[in-house]
């Protein structure tokens, strides 16, 4: 947890981990159920996001969780209130 809410860039592993929750049914086929969605394609994670890619992480209110291993981000997962 960022509890200074620092800036920080990390550069992402060509391999990292998405991990969401797939409201919009791209990619998930089934509308029961939790639609988590894992992915190692970026381009699948930006189509996610939509227009949140609008505004900056700092002024959205889902969290993610991002894991860094030797500076480079391994996974990022999305995190809504009712799933945590």
């Amino acid at each position: 947890i960022n509890e200074n809410k620092e800036e920080a860039t990390f550069e992402l592993t060509n391999d990292a981990k998405y991990t969401f929750t797939d409201l919009s049914l791209y990619f998930v086929k089934e509308s029961d159920g939790d639609r988590l969605y894992t992915t190692t394609k970026k381009a699948e994670f930006i189509k996610h996001l939509g227009k949140l890619n609008d505004f900056p992480l700092s002024e959205q209110k889902i969290p993610y969780f991002i894991e860094v291993e030797d500076g480079k981000v391994i996974s990022i997962t999305e995190k809504f209130e009712y799933t945590i």
